[in-house]
Protein backbone atom coordinates (compact mmCIF):
# COMPACT_ATOMS: atom_id res chain seq x y z
CA UNK A 1 0.00 0.00 0.00
CA UNK A 2 1.20 3.10 -1.09
CA UNK A 3 1.17 6.31 1.54
CA UNK A 4 1.49 10.20 0.51
CA UNK A 5 1.05 13.65 2.30
CA UNK A 6 -0.77 15.92 -0.25
CA UNK A 7 -2.51 19.36 0.31
CA UNK A 8 -5.58 20.31 -0.65
CA UNK A 9 -6.86 24.56 0.05
CA UNK A 10 -4.16 24.53 2.85
CA UNK A 11 -4.66 21.92 4.44
CA UNK A 12 -1.91 18.92 4.21
CA UNK A 13 -3.59 14.59 4.50
CA UNK A 14 -1.93 11.28 4.01
CA UNK A 15 -3.66 9.50 1.57
CA UNK A 16 -3.36 5.84 1.27
CA UNK A 17 -3.99 3.69 -1.75
CA UNK A 18 -3.02 0.42 -3.99
CA UNK A 19 -2.06 2.65 -6.83
CA UNK A 20 1.45 4.41 -7.13
CA UNK A 21 2.36 7.59 -5.59
CA UNK A 22 2.32 9.01 -9.31
CA UNK A 23 -1.35 8.46 -9.49
CA UNK A 24 -2.62 9.50 -6.00
CA UNK A 25 -0.62 12.96 -6.63
CA UNK A 26 -1.93 13.34 -9.85
CA UNK A 27 -5.80 12.48 -8.31
CA UNK A 28 -5.36 14.99 -5.23
CA UNK A 29 -4.12 18.08 -7.74
CA UNK A 30 -6.93 17.34 -10.02
CA UNK A 31 -9.23 17.93 -6.84
CA UNK A 32 -6.97 20.93 -6.23
CA UNK A 33 -7.80 22.21 -9.30
CA UNK A 34 -11.29 22.00 -8.99
CA UNK A 35 -11.08 23.82 -5.43
CA UNK A 36 -9.17 26.89 -6.68
CA UNK A 37 -11.83 27.08 -9.90
CA UNK A 38 -14.36 27.04 -7.61
CA UNK A 39 -12.81 29.85 -5.38
CA UNK A 40 -11.53 31.89 -8.32
CA UNK A 41 -15.52 32.17 -9.18
CA UNK A 42 -16.82 32.62 -5.69
CA UNK A 43 -14.25 34.00 -3.41
CA UNK A 44 -16.76 34.56 -0.46
CA UNK A 45 -17.45 31.31 -0.37
CA UNK A 46 -15.94 28.98 2.58
CA UNK A 47 -13.83 26.32 2.29
CA UNK A 48 -15.83 23.65 3.69
CA UNK A 49 -18.49 24.83 1.17
CA UNK A 50 -16.01 24.53 -1.54
CA UNK A 51 -14.81 20.98 -0.98
CA UNK A 52 -18.73 20.10 -0.86
CA UNK A 53 -19.63 21.88 -4.49
CA UNK A 54 -16.01 20.34 -5.51
CA UNK A 55 -17.17 17.22 -4.24
CA UNK A 56 -20.77 17.26 -6.19
CA UNK A 57 -19.08 18.43 -9.37
CA UNK A 58 -16.69 15.38 -9.53
CA UNK A 59 -19.64 13.09 -8.44
CA UNK A 60 -21.09 14.76 -11.16
CA UNK A 61 -18.51 13.98 -14.06
CA UNK A 62 -17.92 10.71 -12.21
CA UNK A 63 -21.52 9.73 -12.98
CA UNK A 64 -21.22 11.25 -16.67
CA UNK A 65 -18.44 9.05 -16.86
CA UNK A 66 -19.79 6.09 -15.95
CA UNK A 67 -22.90 6.75 -18.55
CA UNK A 68 -21.19 7.29 -21.31
CA UNK A 69 -18.55 4.48 -20.29
CA UNK A 70 -21.55 1.93 -20.27
CA UNK A 71 -22.54 3.40 -23.65
CA UNK A 72 -18.91 2.50 -25.11
CA UNK A 73 -19.46 -0.51 -23.16
CA UNK A 74 -22.80 -1.62 -24.79
CA UNK A 75 -21.52 0.01 -28.57
CA UNK A 76 -18.24 -2.40 -27.60
CA UNK A 77 -20.67 -5.67 -26.44
CA UNK A 78 -22.32 -4.90 -30.15
CA UNK A 79 -19.14 -4.55 -31.98
CA UNK A 80 -17.88 -7.29 -30.60
CA UNK A 81 -21.16 -8.92 -31.34
CA UNK A 82 -21.01 -8.53 -34.96
CA UNK A 83 -17.21 -9.01 -35.61
CA UNK A 84 -18.11 -12.41 -34.12
CA UNK A 85 -20.79 -12.68 -36.85
CA UNK A 86 -18.26 -11.56 -39.32
CA UNK A 87 -15.55 -13.91 -38.24
CA UNK A 88 -18.31 -16.94 -38.50
CA UNK A 89 -19.08 -15.07 -41.82
CA UNK A 90 -15.57 -15.13 -42.80
CA UNK A 91 -14.65 -18.37 -42.26
CA UNK A 92 -18.08 -19.66 -43.76
CA UNK A 93 -16.94 -17.70 -46.86
CA UNK A 94 -13.39 -18.79 -46.72
CA UNK A 95 -14.69 -22.79 -46.45
CA UNK A 96 -16.64 -22.17 -49.73
CA UNK A 97 -13.92 -20.39 -51.39
CA UNK A 98 -11.72 -23.54 -50.21
CA UNK A 99 -14.32 -25.46 -52.04
CA UNK A 100 -14.41 -23.41 -55.20
CA UNK A 101 -10.71 -23.81 -55.84
CA UNK A 102 -11.12 -27.43 -55.30
CA UNK A 103 -13.67 -27.40 -57.72
CA UNK A 104 -12.11 -24.91 -60.29
CA UNK A 105 -8.87 -27.40 -60.22
CA UNK A 106 -10.94 -29.80 -60.75
CA UNK A 107 -12.54 -28.04 -63.95
CA UNK A 108 -9.47 -26.81 -65.17
CA UNK A 109 -7.80 -30.61 -64.97
CA UNK A 110 -11.04 -31.54 -66.98
CA UNK A 111 -10.87 -28.75 -69.15
CA UNK A 112 -6.84 -29.67 -70.32
CA UNK A 113 -7.91 -32.96 -71.15
CA UNK A 114 -10.83 -31.51 -73.13
CA UNK A 115 -9.07 -29.12 -75.00
CA UNK A 116 -6.51 -31.04 -77.20
CA UNK A 117 -9.66 -32.68 -79.08
CA UNK A 118 -11.86 -29.65 -79.06
CA UNK A 119 -9.12 -27.76 -80.36
CA UNK A 120 -9.02 -29.78 -83.55
CA UNK A 121 -13.08 -29.89 -83.32
CA UNK A 122 -13.09 -25.81 -83.45
CA UNK A 123 -10.33 -25.52 -86.00
CA UNK A 124 -12.61 -27.66 -88.30
CA UNK A 125 -15.50 -25.16 -86.87
CA UNK A 126 -13.66 -22.13 -87.82
CA UNK A 127 -12.83 -23.42 -91.64
CA UNK A 128 -16.17 -24.37 -92.60
CA UNK A 129 -17.07 -20.63 -91.00
CA UNK A 130 -14.82 -19.44 -92.86
CA UNK A 131 -16.21 -21.04 -96.00
CA UNK A 132 -19.62 -19.76 -95.25
CA UNK A 133 -18.62 -16.34 -94.92
CA UNK A 134 -16.56 -16.30 -98.13
CA UNK A 135 -19.82 -17.56 -99.93
CA UNK A 136 -21.79 -14.70 -98.26
CA UNK A 137 -19.56 -11.79 -99.27
CA UNK A 138 -19.85 -12.95 -102.51
CA UNK A 139 -23.59 -13.60 -102.62
CA UNK A 140 -23.71 -9.91 -100.85
CA UNK A 141 -21.37 -8.98 -103.68
CA UNK A 142 -24.04 -9.82 -106.19
CA UNK A 143 -26.75 -8.74 -104.20
CA UNK A 144 -25.49 -5.36 -104.20
CA UNK A 145 -25.04 -5.57 -108.21
CA UNK A 146 -28.57 -6.39 -108.77
CA UNK A 147 -29.40 -4.09 -106.47
CA UNK A 148 -27.45 -1.01 -107.94
CA UNK A 149 -29.36 -2.27 -111.36
CA UNK A 150 -32.84 -2.18 -109.79
CA UNK A 151 -31.99 1.07 -108.87
CA UNK A 152 -31.00 2.34 -112.05
CA UNK A 153 -34.29 0.61 -113.76
CA UNK A 154 -36.30 1.38 -111.21
CA UNK A 155 -34.82 5.49 -111.85
CA UNK A 156 -35.97 4.98 -115.53
CA UNK A 157 -39.27 3.39 -115.00
CA UNK A 158 -39.80 6.75 -112.69
CA UNK A 159 -38.44 8.99 -115.52
CA UNK A 160 -41.16 6.90 -118.08
CA UNK A 161 -43.53 6.77 -115.51
CA UNK A 162 -43.42 10.73 -115.23
CA UNK A 163 -43.19 11.44 -118.99
CA UNK A 164 -46.31 9.23 -119.49
CA UNK A 165 -48.57 11.32 -116.62
CA UNK A 166 -47.21 14.49 -118.82
CA UNK A 167 -48.67 12.56 -122.51
CA UNK A 168 -51.51 11.76 -120.74
CA UNK A 169 -52.76 14.63 -119.19
CA UNK A 170 -51.45 16.58 -122.93
CA UNK A 171 -53.93 14.12 -124.54
CA UNK A 172 -56.89 15.04 -121.67
CA UNK A 173 -56.20 18.50 -122.83
CA UNK A 174 -56.00 17.85 -126.10
CA UNK A 175 -60.33 15.75 -125.86
CA UNK A 176 -60.92 18.61 -123.69
CA UNK A 177 -60.38 21.34 -126.45
CA UNK A 178 -62.21 19.08 -129.42
CA UNK A 179 -65.19 18.70 -126.85
CA UNK A 180 -65.15 22.19 -126.37
CA UNK A 181 -64.77 22.20 -130.15
CA UNK A 182 -67.44 20.01 -130.97
CA UNK A 183 -69.47 21.58 -128.68
CA UNK A 184 -69.33 25.21 -129.75
CA UNK A 185 -69.99 24.18 -133.58
CA UNK A 186 -73.11 22.60 -132.62
CA UNK A 187 -73.99 25.83 -130.52
CA UNK A 188 -73.18 27.12 -133.57
CA UNK A 189 -75.31 24.88 -135.62
CA UNK A 190 -72.71 24.43 -137.78
CA UNK A 191 -73.69 21.78 -140.93
CA UNK A 192 -70.99 19.76 -140.87
CA UNK A 193 -71.32 18.72 -137.13
CA UNK A 194 -74.17 16.30 -137.56
CA UNK A 195 -76.17 15.26 -134.25
CA UNK A 196 -76.89 11.68 -135.29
Amino acid sequence: MTTVTIKINGIEYNLKGEEDEEYLKHVANYVEEKIQDILEKNPRLPGPAASALTAVNVANELFKGNKEFNELLNSFKEIESENKKLKEAYMTTNEKLQKFKEENQQLIEELASLKDNSMEKMQEEIEKLKEQLSLMEEKAKELVKQNNLLRTDNRELKFNLQSSKYKLLDLEKKFLDSQITIATEKKNKNVLVSNK
